[in-house]
């Protein structure tokens, strides 16, 4: 079949003007039917007939497009009875629906790689299968083990693509350039072993540290490891293959058996989304017992809903891991959560990450009405929204279509209690807390009555991302962007509603909150919650503190201390597992997923000098220890930071201050994860070959001509747990070196190479503040941004940087700046810091094992807490002007600070000032000194106010009043 042509493309991904009337459509999923040939239980062959014959039956009524089988379609290596069996199930299909189909490990001798796939009695040239109209081509003529194929649903066209078992490297190749041929045609990947349980891709470089053990990984089939011709697993397949194509969204495969559900979303080096997923149910009560899957999707393809169930029991399940929704996007991501925003076009937008809540809140959105959230101070009431008061404030409300979107982070504090607080409301809309036997769990209130109860308990020091959609079938409330209830009833809104935020109980953190005058979809939910794993975020963690108040993120992702040192690192991506000894696994759990390595690198520097003998150095290790409610899921692929003393204390975890950037892949940045090989086993930016081992002390070394580090700064930290450093150098040229090495040894030992994870930022990087510093010569070798660093004493050195940045991370490694494959003195210098104030760095540099001062070459880069690497926001005219008028904003001279008659200006607040039975006033500087312009909300009318003339007021309108209240 030739490929439509596609109108109105974006970004390669399009939809067809329609040619048929527009209806939901379903696409089938039928995971591996190994064990349906009588192997196991007589009758099972019955099960996979029950299947087929639903197909069969319900192409018209249910809209069938497609079904996907995963692989496995036979049991035992080239065996005629089954394959015969195989070809007698499918051919039910023929002429009713197309269909395709994985060749699994169980398809042929050798682990697959000789199979009876192809011969024409079965599947091959001839038969039904092959000569079906949907068929695109295949890599070898008459084989479509390897294949692709054009699905039309009337409204696109999607292009599937089928990969045989452990693809050979040659397969590889052959896909990638397919999918360079059509890039406009959004596509399905499915192949037999990509996807664990775990919710993780088979990835055999982790297997070097035994964190994955035996899964069934297709390397870990002696006859598929040892093929001349290559294999490749789950990570080589996304890394050589599906994270370079945009248009691959969709993911399936098999082969696990038992347990065998798992899905994650992943972003792609382009910013696009991909769904993987994990779909087998053989180790199911009765070899399987006929479960399969669908998925029904709206006319445009744009958003899907999985159902799981099986004809053969006439059974369905409705738990949240086989029953769920979600969207696809015709388009990539935005690069940033305020680029998301600015998409989406808010009527209101009221930012507080980096504000104090105690001043009104301007609104960001694009609705300018003049109103704004303020504070309402309740004596003895308020708990305190970092560093501030609950916020609230009337805001204009549509009665019909409007959603309110939010992110919020919890205090372990605030799910303890033994009744319901509040987290936010709009009108007789509420957010709240609901205490159960199992933890609090969300609960939306209209008027007081509850109208949807979420079935997972809420996690502390987790973001979550909230929001309320409101339209004509009722309310959907999402949390992650998924839907997670729905009130049919329709919520009546006044002409303006009160928008409050927080509560009399409320202790955690809200970012952000957003009102918009419409009814947004699931999908574009979705994109704005996603954008927040695009961009660069950074903080502080105290490691050890369970419920430390700074073990937070910004949105995106958090943290989960477990008191040793050390802390995963989560994704804030709602996921399920789900576990048991046998049967239909009726045992979930709800979970975060890891931040994985293949997600971006993890940088991290340790706070604090060397005091009472403990100097600490931070390892970002690729293993996640996953314990939670009573289960033990054990060793996992995902960062966590492992904290360990130095010198003769290495090994012995330390509880201390952590600061962190992370830099998704997708962010942009030339950055990469070493193994312990020496070798690149991800990268952004750069090619798979980039980096190799150089001389006998385990440097490794990245060319000029992939990557010249000239005019830059380069950063990395360990890969793992061990107690490491990794100082960094560069040549004359501009080649990068890396130095990992033993926190507990002299420069001139080396244990051989070290896992690290690196970044670099080039000086032309939008807000870069951050340089090389000599230490020996007492100067700068390169700036960027505005900031000084001076010599205090040996190894100790003061950073001032620019104020009004706010909290920020100091990232910070030693540099040899005339690099080459030995070890300098200086490459085991190993360096920490404090905070002085929101100003100044002390930075402490110590010459390892000894721990003793040294003067030293390092890179120094800030990175700000809010808003990293993003551009900031403009201050409004009148706020500029007053920077200069009152150079320090936290403090306003007498006699504005307060008026008997007045009230109080308080100095945050500035220039806002509470005026006492009039509300918030914005006083506007002039350019003569001592001069502001007052804005009086109740009578709409600037006046001009001088302290000289006090109380007397004056505007063009009114000449002078006396305007004592």
């Amino acid at each position: 079949m030739k490929p439509r042509l596609l109108l109105g493309c974006l970004l390669g991904l399009g939809t067809l003007s329609s040619i048929a009337s527009a209806e939901p459509y379903k696409l089938a999923v039928l995971p591996d039917i190994q064990y349906y040939y009588n192997n196991y239980q007589p009758g099972n062959y019955a099960k996979l007939l029950s299947q087929m014959r639903w197909l069969a039956e319900h192409t018209e009524s249910d809209n069938l497009q497609l079904t996907l089988q995963l692989g496995d379609i036979t049991q035992n290596d080239n065996n005629v009875h089954q394959w015969t069996g195989a070809r007698a199930a499918f051919d039910l299909l023929n002429d009713r629906m197309p269909y395709v189909l994985a060749v699994g490990n169980h398809d042929g001798v050798d682990n697959g790689r000789v199979s009876y796939f192809p011969r024409p009695e079965y599947f091959g040239p001839g038969s039904p299968y092959a000569t079906q109209e949907t068929v695109g081509g295949s890599m070898v003529e008459g084989d479509l083990a390897n294949s692709y194929h054009f699905i039309d649903t009337g409204e696109r066209t999607w292009l599937v693509l089928t990969l045989e078992w452990a693809p050979r490297d040659a397969v590889i190749d052959w896909a990638d350039e397919i999918l360079s041929r059509y890039p406009e045609y959004r596509t399905i990947l499915i192949t037999h072993g990509y996807f664990f349980r775990d919710n993780m891709r088979y990835d055999y470089q982790l297997h070097y540290h035994e964190y994955n053990g035996s899964q069934g990984n297709p390397k870990e089939y002696e006859i598929i490891a040892n093929d001349p011709e290559g294999a490749n697993d789950g990570q080589d397949i996304w890394r050589k293959l599906v994270k370079k194509h945009p248009q691959v969204a969709l993911i399936y495969s098999g082969h696990v058996g038992s347990n065998g559900v798992g899905r994650r979303l992943s972003i792609g080096s382009q910013r696009q989304v991909v769904r993987e997923r994990l779909t087998d149910f053989q180790g199911w009560t009765g070899s399987g017992n006929g479960w399969m899957q669908t998925l029904k999707l709206t006319p445009e393809g744009d958003e899907a809903l999985v159902e799981t169930f099986s004809p053969y029991l006439d059974e369905e399940i409705f738990d949240p891991d086989l029953h769920y929704q979600f969207p696809f996007f015709e388009d990539v991501l935005p690069a940033s959560r305020a680029a998301a925003l600015a998409e989406a076009a808010p009527d209101y937008h009221f930012n507080l990450l980096g504000q104090s809540a105690r001043r009104p809140m301007r609104n960001e959105g694009s609705l300018s009405d003049g109103y704004y959230l303020f504070t309402r101070l309740e004596e003895g009431q308020s708990h305190e929204l970092r560093g501030g008061q609950v916020v609230k404030g009337n805001v204009v409300t549509p009665t019909a279509n409007w959603t309110l979107a939010t992110w919020v982070r919890l205090d372990a504090s605030m799910l303890d209690m033994p009744y319901g607080l509040e987290i936010a409301k709009l009108g007789g809309v509420q957010a709240f807390t609901h205490p159960t036997a199992e933890g609090a769990s969300l609960q939306i209130q209209v008027d007081a009555h509850a109208v949807v109860t979420d079935a997972f308990p809420l996690q502390a020091n987790r973001w979550y991302f909230l929001a309320l959609s409101h339209g004509a079938d009722g309310l959907d409330v999402y949390l992650d962007g998924e839907r997670i209830g729905q009130s049919e009833t329709p919520v009546t809104l006044g002409e303006t509603s009160m928008l409050k935020l927080g509560s009399v109980d409320f202790s955690g953190e809200i970012a952000d909150a957003s009102l918009f005058h419409r009814t947004l979809s699931m999908q574009e939910l979705q994109r704005i919650r996603l954008a927040a794993f695009t961009e660069v975020q950074a903080g502080q963690i105290t490691l050890g503190a369970q419920n430390s108040t700074d073990a937070t993120s910004l949105p995106g992702f958090s943290f989960a201390p477990d008191g040793t040192g050390r802390a995963n690192v989560r994704r804030t991506e709602r996921s399920y597992l789900r576990y048991g000894g046998n049967g239909v696994f009726d045992q979930i759990k709800w979970m975060d997923d890891p931040l994985h390595y293949t997600d971006g690198v993890l940088l991290a520097t340790p706070r604090g000098k060397l005091q009472d003998g403990v100097l600490a150095s931070v390892g970002v290790d690729r293993a996640y220890r996953d314990s939670f409610n009573g289960f033990h899921h054990g060793l996992r692929s995902g960062l966590s930071l492992e904290a360990h003393n130095t010198g003769g204390g290495a090994f012995t975890p330390v509880n201390t201050t952590v600061s962190y950037a992370f830099f998704p892949f997708a962010s942009g940045f030339t950055a990469g994860q070493i193994g312990i090989d020496g070798v690149l086993i991800e990268e952004n930016n750069l090619p798979t070959d980039a980096a190799e081992p150089v001389g006998n002390l385990g440097a490794v070394r990245i060319a000029p001509e992939v990557l010249d580090v000239r005019g830059g700064l380069l950063f990395a930290t360990p890969g793992n747990a061990d107690s490491q450093i990794v100082t960094v150098g560069q040549d004359a040229e501009g080649t990068a070196y890396f130095y990992p090495l033993d926190s507990y040894r002299d420069h001139s030992v080396a244990a051989g190479v070290g896992s690290f994870g690196f970044v670099y930022l080039p000086g032309d990087t939008p807000e870069l503040i951050g340089g090389t510093f000599d230490g020996l010569q007492n100067s700068a070798v390169q700036q960027f941004g505005e900031a000084t660093v001076t010599r205090e004493d040996t190894g100790v050195y003061r950073i001032d940087v620019p104020e009004g940045l706010g909290e920020a991370t100091l990232l910070l490694n030693a540099m040899t700046p005339d690099a080459d494959a030995s070890y300098s003195e200086m490459a085991d210098n190993h360096l920490v810091y404090e905070a002085v104030d929101a100003q100044t760095y002390r930075v402490y540099v110590y010459d390892l094992p000894a721990r003793t001062p040294e003067d030293s070459v390092f890179n120094w880069a800030l990175v700000p807490n809010d808003r990293a690497f993003q551009p900031r926001p403009t201050l409004p005219a009148a706020e500029q002007q007053l920077s200069q008028y009152v150079p320090d904003l936290g403090y306003v001279s007498p006699p504005w600070s307060y008026s008997p008659n007045w009230g109080w200006v308080f100095a945050t607040d500035w220039p806002w000032a509470f005026v006492q039975d009039h509300g918030w006033m914005w006083f506007e500087p002039t350019d003569e000194a001592h001069i502001c312009w007052m804005w009086d909300s109740r009578q709409q009318r600037w006046y001009y106010l001088n302290a000289a003339y006090w109380p007397w007021i004056h505007s063009g309108e009114t000449d002078w009043v006396y305007y004592l209240p």
